[in-house]
């Protein structure tokens, strides 16, 4: 008798999961979602792929005449092609960040 009232809550609570977790699909906690909700989710929006590894802004524009920062730098006597700081000596291009593979440690 016990067991036969547990399968019928566990039936309410999977016709009415979607409605319970609508409220906290915002949420992080994916331990309070329902399985098939889940499943649900990764099949209508797939992750993306590994990225290529590259310098990020590679293919990024120059930056243009009337930027701030570009401006910011002229007004302190900067201009175009030389280094930063005072005797010009500092970097002339901007750093290079490298984009890396999800997933990928640190390398030490």
């Amino acid at each position: 008798h016990q067991l036969l009232r547990d399968n019928r809550a566990e039936r309410g609570h999977k016709k009415n999961c979607s409605v319970k977790t609508a409220s906290r699909q915002t949420s992080m906690h994916l331990g309070s979602l329902c399985t098939g909700d889940i499943k649900r989710r990764r099949k209508a929006a797939p992750l993306p792929g590994p990225t290529t590894a590259g310098f990020v802004g590679e293919n990024a524009q120059p930056i243009l005449e009337n930027n701030i920062g570009n401006r910011m730098l002229q007004n302190m006597g900067w201009t175009p092609g030389s280094g930063l700081g005072r005797d010009g000596k500092g970097i002339a291009e901007p750093i290079q960040a490298m984009q890396r593979p999800k997933g990928l440690g640190l390398g030490f």
